[in-house]
């Protein structure tokens, strides 16, 4: 392929990898998309790899958008067959595509919440909060803290059994009304 003699030999590496998952990892502007879209196209050139077994993730929609747009000059309408997207929305059609029934009560109709909306909820439950936390607690810290149980596998209940003092008890009397406003909040 044409193309391999404008790479340096850390990209060409890259590129030229034997089949499995390799990690491309480098400073901004480094060519990191262009190694990526190389790559691609050349599993489906060189080894004939069939576009649909592809998943290429990146962090950013920009880098998505330009990586579907070489990928479609290099190899035309096999493309179409590629996974490509930021790491955000390709696991939020993942989780679309097989929650139903999986996990609890979700639907594939779910939302995920921006940070600034999680924050807010947060501020609703503490405001609507039947007792007053024993220390200042903002919304930010109740979040981490609910966030933590949840890592720990502690649900409602085993949160405020286990809860090492009153500020613990108190977020564990936030935990079940959050997770609530979270899965019942319409969007606009």
């Amino acid at each position: 392929m044409d193309f391999l003699a404008s790479l340096n030999p850390e990209q060409r590496a890259a590129v030229t990898a034997p089949i499995g998952p390799v990690l491309v990892r480098a400073g901004a502007g480094s060519g990191k998309t262009r190694v990526l879209t190389l790559r691609i196209a050349y599993l489906i050139e060189h080894y004939g790899i069939v576009p649909s077994n592809i998943l290429a993730l990146t962090f950013t929609n920009k880098a998505a958008r330009e990586m579907r747009a070489r990928l479609r000059a290099m190899v035309g309408n096999r493309a179409r067959g590629v996974t490509t997207g930021t790491f955000h929305a390709v696991c939020a059609k993942l989780l679309r595509a097989e929650i139903a029934g999986r996990i609890g009560h979700y639907t594939a109709d779910f939302t995920i919440y921006a940070a600034d909306e999680q924050l807010q909820l947060a501020a609703e439950v503490l405001d609507s909060a039947r007792e007053r936390p024993p220390t200042l607690l903002e919304p930010d810290e109740l979040l981490r803290r609910i966030s933590r149980a949840k890592s720990r596998l502690l649900s409602p209940q085993l949160m405020a059994r286990f809860a090492r003092d009153p500020v613990e008890a108190f977020v564990a009397s936030c935990y079940p009304p959050l997770p609530a406003r979270l899965s019942t909040k319409q969007c606009p």
